[in-house]
């Protein structure tokens, strides 16, 4: 969310802050508070990760068609969420008779696996070339290589593109400076 980036980037804002003003032994705790939140949102994204991996191998387990409303009910989302998601290209969904949406347990699943990588920061960008580079290249690469190997080729680059290498690289980065 972007609640926790506003939170990472304050941490570090206020790391820069207390060094400027020459209070090295403040900036060193807040150093280490720092990496404490930047090793547990590694850790989040890696539980995501292995959370999505195991809901995407997961067998469907019923045919049955759900409404707009109940599938957003049974996600805890919202039903703008949903069509926000949809508007992005993350899923598609079918269409019946009265031209409303048609759920079936296979796009549940597939919105569990976006909604636990949304929760876990990454980026709406990551998740389409996922679901876009797991249709081309099957099961010949794992779900964390592809969400964190993208190639700069995107018109926008976000954040949380490579969430896991730059979540990685704040961690060697706050450690450097604790040193």
């Amino acid at each position: 969310s972007k609640f926790g980036f506003a939170i990472a980037t304050g941490q570090a804002t206020d790391i820069v802050k207390k060094s400027g003003a020459q209070q090295f032994a403040k900036a060193l705790v807040a150093a280490h508070k720092y990496e404490a939140f930047l090793k547990q949102e590694l850790l989040f994204a890696q539980q995501a990760v292995e959370v999505a991996t195991e809901l995407l191998t997961k067998p469907v387990q019923s045919n049955e068609a759900y409404t707009h409303k109940q599938v957003a009910t049974r996600l805890q989302l919202t039903e703008e969420v949903l069509r926000n998601w949809e508007r992005n290209d993350l899923y598609e969904v079918a269409r019946n008779a009265q031209n409303r949406r048609s759920y079936y347990e296979q796009d549940i699943q597939k919105l569990l696996i976006i909604r636990v990588l949304r929760c876990a920061h990454y980026s709406i960008a990551s998740i389409l070339q996922l679901f876009t580079a797991l249709h081309t290249v099957a099961s010949e690469m794992d779900m964390r290589t592809l969400l964190n190997d993208a190639p700069f080729s995107a018109e926008f680059y976000h954040v949380t593109d490579e969430l896991e290498r730059n979540l990685q690289h704040a961690i060697q980065n706050v450690q450097c400076i604790q040193q």
